[in-house]
């Protein structure tokens, strides 16, 4: 997953955050959309894999786990300043009123896009949300047949490059199988940013890695 880090108020450049929130086992949720959205669920991401992770130990159904995790999002959204709306299911923006939340959801290597009705749907290589979304996208699937880490770097390039409410450093978070530490962590980042071609740009991003176990 890799994203910006610029953080935009209606038309204003309101400052600069991380835009993800990991979880335990490699678990991972990236975020776009409000300033508030972002707050809440940067702020409670602690209690909400907390939760999660309750959930699933109960329900011992781990093919549920992004419902349950649309849920709890619901559920601290609603707790901290957004009511549900409409529940006429003819009304097309029905769910939680005035938010507007886009995440991305990583587990077990799958890939979610959550959006604002708290509805997902399974993307199976390569997703992108913000209003750069396009961009990236199209900029990914051009690149990707050299690498795919190139072609996300690319594409994380090529929306900060085009929109202007996309900004600052690249942050890149790496998933891997095992658990990775010290010199071996090192060697593994080096290696890939090596096959990929990209040496010239890897000091210039935050690089975090974590792994399923």
């Amino acid at each position: 997953m890799a994203s910006d880090t610029l953080l935009t108020d209606g038309d204003m450049r309101a400052g600069h955050a991380q835009k993800f929130v990991w979880g335990n086992n490699g678990r991972i949720m990236g975020m776009a959309g409000y300033m508030r959205t972002q707050n809440i669920l940067s702020t409670f991401a602690p209690l909400i894999f907390e939760q999660l992770n309750q959930t699933i130990k109960e329900s011992k159904d781990t093919d549920t786990e992004v419902f349950f995790m649309a849920d709890i999002i619901a559920q601290y959204l609603n707790d901290n300043g957004y009511t549900p709306g409409s529940v006429n299911p003819t009304t097309p923006d029905a769910g939680p009123k005035g938010m507007d939340l886009e995440a991305i959801y990583i587990t077990n290597g799958r890939i979610y896009d959550i959006d604002k009705s708290l509805s997902y749907v399974e993307h199976p290589e390569f997703y992108a949300i913000g209003c750069a979304k396009d961009i990236a996208v199209g900029a990914f699937l051009a690149a990707k047949h050299v690498h795919p880490l190139y072609g996300l770097i690319k594409a994380a390039q090529a929306a900060i490059e085009m929109n202007t409410a996309c900004g600052g450093t690249i942050d890149l978070n790496i998933i891997t199988p095992s658990k990775l530490e010290g010199d071996e962590c090192d060697a593994f980042v080096e290696q890939l940013f090596a096959d990929a071609g990209l040496q010239d740009v890897q000091e210039e991003l935050e690089i975090y890695v974590r792994s399923f176990t």
